[in-house]
């Protein structure tokens, strides 16, 4: 029974060892069995580790993302309303939507970025020169910032009411696009000045600064086709037209004209 046993041990270790990976002891014991041959030493368990006994400290640097990434979803929101002049019921560019994006960025895009950028990370070598870090910038940047405004743009139909699968469709194939292509166009210049002018640390400051500029982007040009879509659902014209055919309607209420 005591082979039974030990192996049974040895399992039962090794799924725990397991579900802490990447963790490191400091093992207090380290158990023995002895069977009716030899004494059989058992590594020690992850439960008998120094570790695990003290507190875990809390990771403010994650904490303090999710808030940064909160308020610039805040901020992105709330810029894009006035660029499309897309007011709310009482007048204000405040609406309710703001603080909506801001809980999407604090608990949606944040964590997203944190996981998906380690992930593409361990994809490349380690490298030490700048043609690889700056091929592992632009890989980075551009899956997970795609990832991230796809997300975005399902993120925001939702909070400006889509409730349905091609409503939410609609507004990402809408936005999706444009997405790609200011990347596309956008990335080499950023790189190219990173590359001259900045400082390797300072990078992802750079292209966070650059992903906010092109969430701002985004955002106002869903709004505005969103803005023009109700209106032409309102005058059965585009927004443009409409405008300029009140104009018309006033001159003629002013001046009488037939």
């Amino acid at each position: 029974m005591q082979p039974i046993l030990y192996q049974t041990l040895l399992i039962f270790q090794a799924t725990i060892v397991l579900a802490h990976n990447g963790n490191q002891y400091t093992c207090l014991a380290t158990p023995q069995i002895s069977t009716t041959a030899e004494t059989v030493t058992i590594p020690p368990f992850p439960h008998q580790c120094a570790c695990l006994t003290e507190p875990r400290k809390f990771n403010w640097q994650i904490l303090a993302k999710m808030t940064v990434s909160g308020i610039l979803a805040a901020m992105q929101e709330l810029l894009a309303s006035w660029i499309a002049h897309d007011k709310g019921k009482h007048g204000s560019y405040y609406t309710s939507r703001v603080p909506k994006t801001a809980l999407y960025g604090l608990f949606i895009s944040a964590p997203l970025v944190q996981v998906l950028g380690p992930l593409i990370r361990m994809s490349f070598p380690t490298c030490t020169d700048l043609r690889c870090h700056t091929v592992t910038t632009w890989a980075e940047t551009m899956i997970v910032r795609l990832v991230q405004g796809a997300t975005y743009l399902v993120a925001i139909a939702l909070i400006a009411g889509a409730r349905t699968f091609h409503q939410v469709r609609a507004s990402v194939r809408a936005g999706f696009m444009s997405t790609v292509r200011v990347y596309w166009f956008c990335l080499p210049f950023c790189l190219g000045f990173a590359q001259a002018l900045i400082d390797v640390g300072s990078w992802p400051i750079l292209f966070e600064f650059l992903a906010f500029l092109i969430g701002i982007f985004i955002n106002t040009s869903v709004k505005k086709k969103r803005l023009a879509a109700l209106r032409r659902k309102k005058f059965g014209i585009s927004g443009e037209k409409s405008a300029n055919k009140r104009r018309k309607v006033n001159k003629k209420v002013l001046f009488g004209s037939g």
